[in-house]
């Protein structure tokens, strides 16, 4: 499995967009089991915003409720708290402290792009508090959470993003971003005291969505760091279930 260097923006946009970390919703009974789950997919989003400037997040929203609303809750940053941090930001762990409350905003009233996907679009600014949007006074990384939820409340699909905040011109001498991507293919131990194994089915269904992201995007420069426990699982659960996610991996991975 060799490692491929990420070298431009677009591909950690293209990274962002495909290989979200999933927080599906709460376990439901065999009766319900048939019904299709609300889903909530990242299409497109602003890569990174100047101190002023406009962040805008593209949404595909399936078998939701009439009635769903979409949660957006951003988080202080985080680029001082090394790649592990980030990394479980991206799960949907270790987030923070939120920078102001939440925006809900009902799925029916954003607008559409070709009658499929929803966008929002916040403003950010480094002087005042937008009407809609964020004020951030200092550049960095700001865990994003998207959730879509019921009238209610409730979390039906979660993932989170990132908004990158860049530094004044002035002082960006740099490239906006010069940063190497590793996409992890690991998940709980498996392996059972009797020697079975039984990888947990989120986790499983958040593996197969990652090695499709690497099979469709195969142009994209990264490092894939596979845990050889979790792909033992893999392929015993596709030899149970006759689906391909390993070999896809292999492919995806090939030249």
């Amino acid at each position: 499995m060799t490692g491929r260097r990420l070298v431009t923006a677009a591909s950690l946009l293209v990274l962002l967009i495909s290989v979200p970390w999933w927080i599906g919703p709460a376990r439901v009974s065999s009766a319900q089991a048939t019904a299709p789950k609300p889903r909530l997919r990242l299409v497109e989003q602003t890569p990174f915003v100047g101190p002023s400037g406009s962040f805008r997040i593209k949404l595909q929203v399936t078998d939701a409720p009439a009635d769903a609303v979409l949660s957006f809750k951003l988080y202080d940053n985080t680029a001082s708290q090394g790649r592990f941090r980030y990394l479980q930001t991206m799960r949907g762990e270790q987030l923070g402290a939120p920078v102001q409350p939440p925006y809900t905003v009902p799925v029916s009233n954003l607008p559409t792009d070709d009658n499929i996907s929803v966008d929002a679009t916040f403003q950010v600014d480094a002087n005042r508090q937008p009407f809609l949007g964020f004020r951030l006074q200092q550049e960095g990384v700001y865990p994003f959470g998207v959730s879509l939820q019921t009238a209610t409340g409730q979390d039906l699909d979660v993932f989170v993003t990132d908004l990158i905040r860049l530094p004044p011109s002035a002082r960006n001498n740099n490239p906006p971003l010069a940063v190497s991507l590793v996409a992890p293919i690991d998940a709980p131990v498996a392996l059972q005291t009797d020697g079975t194994s039984q990888l947990d089915p989120v986790a499983a269904a958040g593996l197969s969505e990652t090695v499709d992201a690497l099979a469709d995007y195969r142009e994209v420069p990264l490092t894939v760091a596979p845990v050889p426990e979790t792909v033992v699982a893999l392929e015993e659960r596709d030899n149970e279930s006759g689906n391909r996610v390993t070999q896809k991996l292999a492919e995806s991975l090939d030249g």
